[in-house]
């Protein structure tokens, strides 16, 4: 199997490792790796982010070769950075065709009929031509005069049914527009309802610090304290023992300590940051705001794929593009059709085989939520909604 796999090393540099069959090759020249991205960018791929590419590497790989095979002949001078946190979108022009195709269809509506009545009345009437006889010119001026006054009549009937063609073309192809980008997104999970449970009534004593960071960060305020509700049953401070592996109501494990983490406020337009250390963590309140950041940090980095960023709290990034690359490689499922869909969950049944977390993470925290419908934003602050329906709770409504 042939692909390409742009990743972070373990020195934080990014790099990308080309594979054929067996052979593998790592790129990381800062000049070759610019070539092999913008190559990327021309067959439809705009790399922002760890990612992996399947469809069209065979080209791809041709096309770099031959560059890097002769790249001594001539300098190329790529124009572009590399952008901090990568990512991969496939470029999508189904919704520009469709505009292209209704802005058309207007523009024949307005113009087709004039159009084609003057096309007409060229062909099918030659006495619209100029006739210079003269000895009938009175019948000649008289004649023109009429076919003037004709010809205004006609142009206004024309205009008006035009108009009204005009409308209802636009009307269809708005509808047609709103239907698709309004499209609804349900994720199908398995579990038991728990949104009476004690974990969700030991969450709810903090409300009010949920909302707070929920609303900063574009979170759902019912998801941030689901995580909380299966992470540490909502108890905070019987959570900070030195020997737990996380710390706190949000569980924030040792790995993140000494980081400086960041995320958009989207209520101040600004970047918050704050320094992970024991005394942020065993404080309630920050504790709780660097368990938001995270989980933002996971939905901006999974293009806004709520079940995916609940996943990644768990596993990580990692863990969770090795669950993808898996499940691509054996369903024969385009590893960004995956990370970019939240409603394909053919990856849950593949977090198992990595033996790491918790492999129905998804579905605990889910289970706690009893608001089916999760809203968050997205980085440009668009809002995006996810149904969850659960197949168990819909099996006994049967």
């Amino acid at each position: 199997m042939n692909y390409i796999d742009f990743y972070f090393n373990k020195d934080n540099k990014f790099v990308a490792t080309i594979t054929e069959g067996k052979s593998h090759r790592t790129v990381s020249n800062y000049k070759n790796l610019k070539k092999l991205l913008k190559i990327c960018s021309k067959y439809g791929y705009d790399i922002d982010e760890e990612c992996y590419i399947e469809d069209d590497v065979n080209v791809i790989i041709n096309e770099y070769e031959r560059w890097y095979n002769s790249r001594s002949k001539y300098d190329i001078q790529v124009v572009g950075n590399i952008k901090p946190n990568m990512k991969v979108n496939r470029k999508n022009n189904s919704i520009k065709k469709k505009l292209t195709a209704a802005s058309i269809a207007v523009l024949i509506s307005i113009c087709g009929i004039s159009v084609l009545q003057k096309q007409a009345s060229g062909i099918n009437n030659p006495t619209t031509q100029v006739e210079i006889n003269t000895n009938k010119e009175t019948n000649t001026t008289k004649e023109e005069t009429s076919k003037e006054t004709t010809k205004e009549t006609n142009k206004a009937t024309t205009k008006k049914h035009d108009e009204t063609t005009s409308k209802k073309t636009i009307k269809k192809d708005n509808k047609e527009l709103k239907s698709m980008l309004k499209e609804e997104k349900a994720f199908n999970y398995s579990y038991e309802d728990r949104t009476n449970s004690e974990n969700i009534s030991n969450v709810k004593r903090y409300e009010d610090t949920f909302s707070k960071y929920a609303n900063a960060y574009g979170l759902d305020k019912d998801l941030l304290m689901a995580i909380a509700a299966q992470e540490s049953c909502g108890d905070h401070y019987n959570n900070l023992s030195p020997n737990q592996p996380g710390k706190g109501i949000m569980q924030i494990e040792y790995v993140h300590i000494g980081e400086n983490l960041s995320a958009h406020n989207f209520e101040t337009n600004t970047e918050d940051s704050i320094k992970v250390d024991m005394n942020t963590l065993s404080d309630l309140d920050s504790n709780i705001k660097i368990g938001a950041m995270i989980l933002r940090n996971c939905i901006d980095s999974y293009n806004s794929n709520i079940p995916l960023a609940v996943q990644a709290y768990n596993f990580g990034p990692g863990n969770i593009n090795k669950t993808l690359a898996t499940c691509s490689e054996l369903e024969h499922i385009n590893f960004n059709e995956l990370k970019n869909d939240p409603t394909n969950n053919k990856w849950l049944d593949y977090r198992s085989f990595l033996n790491t977390g918790d492999p129905e993470y998804v579905e605990h925290v889910f289970s706690f939520i009893k608001n089916k419908n999760i809203s968050i934003l997205d980085k440009n602050n668009n809002k995006i909604n996810i149904t969850l329906e659960n197949n168990i709770e819909k099996s006994k409504q049967l």
